[in-house]
């Protein structure tokens, strides 16, 4: 069994890349975590297109219940179509 401790410096895998997946994988990266974003095909030829270079900019007035902000643009550790990756 894990510690608290343990994992949150664990990788984060998130499985399909659109509007949710990849906002939730930026949060993640911005917040210190190594991110694989994976989609499956066809959608990622749409989805996932040129992330490689732009990464996702989180910007705004984050507003939650602990005060902290994560703003910036996340680039991520791999971005693939191969689930095994």
């Amino acid at each position: 069994m894990y510690g608290i401790d343990e994992l949150k410096n664990a990788p984060v895998a998130v499985l399909g890349g659109g509007a949710v997946g990849k906002t939730v994988a930026a949060d993640c990266k911005l917040g210190g975590n190594k991110v694989h974003l994976y989609d499956m095909e066809p959608f990622a030829k749409k989805t996932l297109a040129g992330l490689e270079k732009t990464g996702i900019t989180l910007a705004g007035n984050p507003k939650n219940k602990y005060g902290f902000k994560r703003l910036g643009t996340a680039h991520f550790d791999l971005i693939t179509t191969n689930l095994e990756e």
